[in-house]
């Protein structure tokens, strides 16, 4: 078979032009560690690349998210913590106030003190986050949640939403609480029931909270204790109905229908106390309340136990409040307990994801080296072998 000098040459050169192209591109792949530089090196390999890619895309929005929540949670956190430490104070001065022996001048010191308070409550319930955001306003978030009413007291302007960022495929966790429910939605008394004393009692008679002695047999409804007598009394239902009557003992339970209430001090004739079912009240009006109480002049006896009916129920009324802060806190840090989980998990997956596209577009570099290096010089060996055959003509012996 004859070879023309043309076609040697063709030959040569396209062999040698194949050998570079062939090392430029393991050069390319040692230089940038991939594999794959385009999807038609490999189509199998780079379509489940854009899967896993996806996937990626969704743990790290997810890691975004519980970035986000762990934010939220913490602020809101940090501001129960002082709502809580401003309503210990407040039960504080509840407590000293419940003393006889103050002066008028010495309770209103503590009023003052209990406005400061109440102010200090109210900003907090209004907290933004670093967004612009009011925490406790629910899905209003741009709207403050609370504004004294001089007519309502304490108007509630968010809504009961609660806001929720999803942190893994199937796991969403609750960022916020409204405001209704963390100050406004506060049971009041016990619990179960509250009590106070007539604004026109003539004695020094006092009602305790009170307790529930059998749920199974506590019937809701407005009950008074009448003092038709002293010492004598009796339990009406708000139709009217006498449920239980008897002579007042100072200390002494006073029991019906599964509760019971202790009076101290001196009832007199014509007094009486109310036990009605526990409503919501909101804590601005509980300490709106106490102010009120612990600025009534006391003049005798009477006045007295007004004013320490009203430190009593303020009493019992913080003790709620007190209470509703902590279940919401221990709410706070399961849901922060959980975030935390679902992160390290979710930093398990993102490790997985990336290990697998690593795996599939990631060259050996060892490989890829050695490979290079028989390239360069099967390239070179062509390069001299052409070089020689070159030579090889017979227009060199003319």
């Amino acid at each position: 078979m004859r070879i023309s000098t043309s076609q040697l040459f063709s030959q040569g050169l396209d062999t040698i032009l194949d050998q570079q192209a062939t090392a430029a591109r393991t050069q390319l792949e040692v230089a940038t560690g991939k594999r794959m530089q385009n999807p038609a090196d490999d189509p199998a390999a780079a379509t489940k690349a854009l899967s896993v890619r996806g996937l990626l895309s969704e743990t790290q929005q997810y890691a975004a998210n519980i970035d986000s929540a762990r934010s939220y949670l913490n602020v809101e956190e940090s501001v129960l913590i002082n709502v809580g430490d401003v309503l210990q104070r407040v039960r504080e001065l509840a407590v000293r106030a419940n003393n006889g022996i103050l002066t008028d001048e010495e309770r209103s010191a503590v009023a003052a003190e209990l406005e400061e308070r109440l102010e200090e409550l109210l900003g907090l319930a209004n907290t933004r986050a670093s967004n612009g955001e009011y925490i406790f306003s629910g899905f209003q978030s741009r709207t403050r949640a609370f504004t004294p009413n001089a007519a309502s007291g304490y108007d509630y302007q968010g809504d009961e939403g609660q806001r929720f960022l999803r942190v893994s495929a199937s796991m969403q966790i609750a960022v916020s609480d409204s405001g209704a429910e963390v100050f406004r939605d506060v049971r009041t008394g016990n619990g179960t029931f509250a009590v106070n004393a007539a604004a026109g009692n003539g004695g020094s008679g006092v009602i305790d909270h009170g307790s529930v002695t059998n749920p199974g047999l506590w019937v809701p409804d407005n009950y008074s204790i009448t003092f038709t007598s002293a010492p004598t009394y009796e339990v009406r239902d708000g139709g009217g109905a006498l449920v239980v009557g008897g002579s007042y003992v100072e200390g002494s339970a006073i029991a019906f229908n599964g509760v019971e209430v202790r009076i101290t001090g001196a009832p007199v004739g014509g007094d009486s106390f109310s036990v009605e079912p526990s409503r919501n009240q909101d804590v601005f009006t509980t300490v709106s309340e106490f102010v009120a109480a612990l600025e009534t002049p006391v003049t005798d006896a009477a006045s007295q136990a007004q004013v320490t009916q009203g430190v009593n129920r303020a009493l019992a009324n913080l003790d709620q409040a007190l209470s509703n802060v902590l279940v919401t806190r221990s709410r706070i840090g399961a849901r922060l307990n959980a975030v935390e989980d679902e992160a390290k998990v979710n930093a398990g997956v993102d490790t997985q994801l990336q290990q697998t596209i690593s795996d599939i577009e990631n060259v050996d570099l060892a490989e890829a080296v050695s490979r290079l290096s028989r390239q360069l010089f099967a390239l070179e060996a062509s390069q001299q072998s052409f070089a020689l055959i070159q030579n090889l003509s017979l227009f060199r012996f003319l």
